[in-house]
């Protein structure tokens, strides 16, 4: 695989490890590093940058879907074995290991939240 690109035209990026947002011109050169966790990491003569998944046309990659289903139990509630999943497609940008086996993820729960009456309305919160 080719990793020295041009990118075919201006994209947003998140600045590593500042977290700036920042366009990379149209015809930029660029290198990817790499394509895990559904963005792309690329270097650039100003950097490492983070490129949205949704953006991968403009590297030459097919853009990734963004859709991400979320199975829930019985009663509705997150299940956590698919909020874990979904926790291991999140990448270091610097390296390619996800956040859980890396150990930067300590515990994940999901809590029940209740609005008060008269709605009652019924959700749920992860805190991870």
């Amino acid at each position: 695989m080719n990793r020295e690109r041009t990118l075919s035209r201006q994209v947003i990026a998140t600045q590593i490890p500042s977290g700036e947002k920042q366009p990379l011109p149209a015809h930029s050169r660029i290198f990817l590093h790499q394509t895990l966790g559904g963005s792309y990491t690329v270097q650039t003569d100003f950097g490492l940058f983070r490129i949205d998944g949704k953006d991968g046309d403009a590297l030459g990659e097919q853009a990734a879907p963004t859709k991400i289903a979320a199975p829930t139990l019985a009663d509705g509630a997150p299940d956590p074995a698919a909020i874990w999943t979904q926790l291991r497609h999140v990448f270091d940008p610097e390296i390619p290991v996800n956040i859980v086996d890396l150990g930067l993820v300590y515990s994940m729960d999901v809590a029940k939240i209740v609005s008060p009456p008269p709605e009652s309305a019924i959700g749920y919160r992860v805190d991870v």
